[in-house]
């Protein structure tokens, strides 16, 4: 897979950097979020076809070449592990006494378990150290639960404020991304696209970017905390679609503090105009510092410029049909650290399982600049 960066060549030094893009080397699904174990190669990453999580080993060297990917599932409490590639099957459970005695294995006889199929449409995904335990927002029922490290739901969940509740969002435009800072000790998550009560749907056509609410909670009691403006560029496309994606997909927390941002762009052309299909990605780096909190307006659609949160583009790049790298980036998250001090940064796309054999599973590396921690 090859992958154009839309950089200048005497900027690179200031920019982030593609390091590699690889195969995921796992069975073909609707990945859509990926968070990292705290100072392991161990990765949980988010189906949004399934509830609970899939734990996969990434190891990379200091040089940001990936090794030989070893995978895990938990589902239900069983835990598949092995350094070979399972076809698809395998990786569902059918008999219910495997999932009794998983549970038995892992904890006891009075282990909760889940279904692993979901309606949740799950999207996001963050791992918060202090309790070893996952939370992933769900972008149909609007809500972000905790699951537990076998991936049992525990009960706790973020408190969503009203104004994103189900019924006030634009139908598949609600919670696509999630991160967890420990800096800070919170969560933040956002909409895909804005508000209804912040606008229409901005898409394909529009004239500005799309006003979103970047929303804060503390992790340590799981309420809201301060809200931000943040505001997309326009998109590019003006020509009608097959299937169309505007918006942020992901938030990623840095060890400073600051967010960053990836804006994505989908488009699917209709019949011949298909093979124009493409995928623009921008990654930007947001400073939350004397960030104003936006929590009390009822509507940001006429906010001054000044309320918005500042960004910095790092990184910008397209994947296309015609080229055969098209990718659809949903998950991201840090990885190690290389040997001269950048910060990785790792992401994995959504292939709509293998879409007419078309899109497959891959991980990107991105390089931060050395400035950025």
């Amino acid at each position: 897979m090859v992958v154009s960066i839309l950089l200048p060549y005497s900027s690179l030094a200031q920019q982030a950097r593609i390091l590699s893009v690889s195969s995921l080397n796992i069975p073909s699904g609707d990945y859509s979020g990926i968070t990292r174990i705290e100072g392991t190669d161990r990765y949980a990453i988010v189906s949004d076809k399934a509830d609970g999580f899939f734990m996969v080993r990434i190891p990379i060297s200091l040089s940001g070449e990936v090794g030989k990917i070893v995978r895990s599932r938990l589902l239900n409490g069983l835990i598949f592990e092995n350094g070979i590639t399972p076809p698809a099957g395998k990786w569902s459970i059918n008999k219910a006494e495997e999932i009794e005695k998983g549970k038995m294995e892992l904890k006891g006889d009075s282990a909760v378990c889940n279904q692993w199929t979901s309606n949740r449409d799950c999207e996001g995904i963050a791992y918060k150290p202090s309790t070893k335990s996952f939370f992933i927002s769900g972008e149909s029922d609007q809500l972000i639960l905790e699951y537990d490290s076998i991936g049992a739901i525990t009960g706790r969940h973020l408190e969503i404020p009203s104004l994103f509740s189900r019924s006030n969002i634009h139908s598949n435009y609600g919670f696509e991304a999630l991160c967890y800072n420990a800096k800070t000790d919170c969560f933040y998550t956002t909409t895909e696209n804005q508000l209804p009560v912040d606008g229409p749907i901005i898409g394909i056509g529009s004239m500005q970017g799309a006003r979103l609410r970047i929303q804060s909670f503390s992790a340590k009691n799981l309420i809201p905390k301060d809200c931000y403006a943040y505001i997309t560029d326009i998109p590019t496309a003006t020509s009608s679609a097959r299937q169309y994606a505007f918006g942020v997909s992901e938030l990623c927390a840095l060890p400073s503090g600051d967010l960053l941002v990836l804006e994505r762009e989908f488009w699917v052309g209709n019949s011949l105009s298909v093979l124009g299909s493409f995928v623009n990605n921008k990654l930007y780096r947001v400073l939350l510092e004397n960030a104003k909190d936006i929590s009390n307006y009822d509507s940001i659609s006429t906010l001054d410029r000044s309320m918005f949160l500042s960004k910095k583009l790092l990184l910008s790049w397209e994947t296309t049909l015609s080229k055969g790298d098209i990718a659809n980036y949903e998950g991201m998250c840090l990885g190690p650290m290389l040997g001269d001090g950048r910060q990785t940064l790792l992401l994995i796309n959504d292939s709509q399982h293998a879409y007419k054999g078309v899109l497959g599973e891959y991980l990107m590396i991105v390089a931060l600049p050395k400035n950025i921690k």
